[in-house]
């Protein structure tokens, strides 16, 4: 997961599942089940894509997770599939759920 996308991971969680989740999602930091990433490596992708896909608008967060997704040759786990899907019918990219 991008470090840059902490803060609006956990508000998604707080809105859409409740403090539990949060909680729950935190721990899993904590303990190393989900890894942070996406550091200076990606900044150019990141602004790639943010330029490519404007008229989205594709914002720092969602484009940092395709940069990160993209290196590590991972997928993107997403409650929000809109954005996403359309990237990926033009990038490899796999969207989950």
């Amino acid at each position: 997961m991008p470090a840059g996308i902490l803060a609006e991971a956990a508000y998604v969680l707080q809105a859409r599942l409740g403090p539990a989740t949060v909680e729950a999602f935190l721990r899993d930091l904590e303990e190393g089940r989900i890894l942070l990433d996406c550091g200076e490596e990606d900044l150019s992708r990141i602004r790639q894509l943010v330029v490519r896909y404007s008229d989205m608008p594709l914002g720092f967060s969602d484009a940092a997770v395709v940069a990160c997704a993209e290196r590590r040759g991972g997928g993107v786990l997403t409650l929000d599939r809109r954005d996403f899907d359309v990237l990926a019918g033009e990038i490899p990219l796999r969207v989950l759920p």
